[in-house]
């Protein structure tokens, strides 16, 4: 490596967000709650949450993969998927489905899992690496997508 520093940041962010908000009272995980934690989620003082409709995870990532990379130039190098808590299936590949419906064209994409709430830092800190290593790869996608687990969870 010569001593000229790489330039490494974020080129674009996408966010989906539903529109759809349920009244926290109304999810049907509230009518499992006990006394105690009733009372902790009524004094949170969150009166509602966004509800995407009933789909896959992983088409919410497709979606949010495509609308971020409608106005780029080229595909990314390289997708990194930080997976859902929830997995849409048992011993599938999400990253998969994820660069295939996204008709993405990555050297490689892979999933990052199992890493709760660390995921994501996981996924910028190898996106960074990858591009030093990779000297002519130039962007890095990283998807991420999940939904509640549910009460069981």
């Amino acid at each position: 490596m010569s001593g000229e520093a790489a330039a490494i940041g974020i080129g674009a962010v996408h966010c989906l967000l539903p529109r759809q908000r349920t009244p926290v009272a109304e999810l049907p995980e509230f009518a499992t709650l006990g006394y105690e934690e009733t009372q902790f989620v009524r004094a949170s003082g969150i009166r509602s949450v966004g509800v995407f409709p009933d789909a896959p995870a992983s088409e919410w990532a497709v979606r949010a993969g495509r609308a971020l990379l409608i106005d780029a130039a080229d595909q990314p190098d390289v997708m990194v998927l930080v997976a859902p808590r929830a997995p849409d299936v048992l011993l599938g590949s999400d990253a998969g489905r994820v660069q295939a419906d996204g008709k993405l064209t990555p050297e490689f994409w892979f999933t990052v899992d199992g890493l709760g709430c660390a995921g994501s830092s996981a996924a910028w800190g190898l996106a960074q690496d990858l591009l030093l290593a990779g000297r002519d790869r130039r962007s890095v996608l990283i998807v991420h997508t999940s939904r509640p687990a549910g009460a069981d969870r």
